[in-house]
């Protein structure tokens, strides 16, 4: 979304409403500000026909912009809490299914969505979110069942690694999309991640289980190993005794540094991906 939405709006539209004076021939004046003086602008020529080919048809300001963007973030937060319990009683493998194969089908119809306005681009950007919010407890809802104490940490470092191999290659290729793209350039990166999301959710579905318990080609040697080592947080989560700690989690000195370190984390991150290019 952040770098089609670059190619999805005509910036040039945009600029022409603040300029008075555009060259409408053969090439267009920018002002260069940076370190020169404002009383004397140098001029950067930038060809007509390049700029025609990078600008969208949708003519939305910063505000709209920022809007369209926000609404995932604002589905995204509701769901980090629900999920987790919805994952424990419901099982986190029917929760990743379902919730990525619903982004997916919404990721697909996102262009449709764009050329029908801005509000109904933000409504289906907010269900996305809303399931890829789920995501992240749905899986630590899984390694529950599937990483053995001694083997936790490389376990899930590993499997939480791909979210950020994704992104070197996203990011890259969703720019390769929009100019060299089908379907207009950036409408092609909705339907082949969205068609990847699909995909990778049907592999879910037949290769991923709740439990080594019942998984269809686990070893038999590979599944007793797995339930032995994991049956003490199994059996602590089942529990009936078991409550959240909620006090001693907010109280908690080691608790609040992993709270800021993450805040700060993900304030860098997402700030990083909304801002490219």
């Amino acid at each position: 979304m952040i770098f089609s939405s670059c190619f999805m709006v005509n910036f040039t539209a945009l600029n022409s409403q603040n300029l008075d004076n555009i060259n409408t021939f053969e090439f267009i004046e920018l002002n260069v500000t940076a370190g020169i003086d404002r009383d004397k602008p140098e001029k950067c020529l930038i060809q007509q026909d390049h700029i025609n080919k990078l600008d969208g048809s949708f003519i939305w300001p910063k505000s709209t912009q920022g809007f369209t963007l926000a609404s995932y973030f604002w589905g995204y937060i509701l769901t980090q809490i629900p999920s987790g319990f919805v994952s424990a009683k419901y099982g986190a493998k029917n929760v990743l299914v379902y919730t990525n194969l619903l982004a997916g089908i919404l990721t697909i119809l996102s262009p449709f969505c764009a050329k029908a306005g801005y509000i109904p681009l933000s409504v289906c950007r907010f269900f996305i979110g809303l399931a890829h919010g789920a995501l992240w407890p749905a899986l630590s809802s899984l390694f529950v069942h599937w990483a053995p104490a001694i083997e936790r940490t490389r376990i899930i470092g590993a499997a939480t690694s791909g979210a950020w191999i994704g992104n070197i290659i996203a990011l890259p290729l969703g720019g390769a999309l929009c100019i060299y793209g089908f379907g207009g350039g950036w409408p092609s990166i909705f339907y082949i991640f969205g068609i990847v999301n699909c995909l990778w959710s049907i592999l879910v579905l037949v290769f991923v289980s709740d439990s080594p318990k019942n998984h269809k080609f686990i070893s038999k040697n590979e599944a007793e190993y797995i339930i032995e080592n994991t049956k003490r947080e199994i059996s602590l989560k089942e529990s009936q005794k078991m409550r959240t700690p909620w006090k001693k989690i907010f109280t908690s000195k080691v608790c609040w540094a992993t709270f800021i370190a993450h805040l700060c984390n993900n304030w860098a991150n997402y700030l990083y991906l909304t801002q490219l290019p």
